[in-house]
């Protein structure tokens, strides 16, 4: 079942929504392919969605030093 995303999901913070809502969509991508024998595009998929996660994840880390949140 592929997930939708939600207005209570906004942080309120445009870079980071549009972000996870990337995310959402590479998640719902899964979905797409699960029952997929290529391997190659299954492999492409969950590539993707590491490396984006990764990416989104060090953005957001930056983000909350330059606001010198306590962690």
């Amino acid at each position: 079942m592929k997930m939708k995303w939600a207005s209570v999901y906004n942080t309120g913070i445009d870079v980071i929504d549009e972000q996870h809502k990337r995310i959402l969509d590479y998640i719902n991508e899964i979905d797409d392919v699960k029952d997929d024998e290529d391997r190659r595009r299954i492999k492409d998929v969950l590539d993707n969605i590491i490396d984006y996660t990764q990416s989104h994840f060090t953005f957001e880390e930056s983000l909350q030093e330059e606001a010198d949140y306590k962690y």
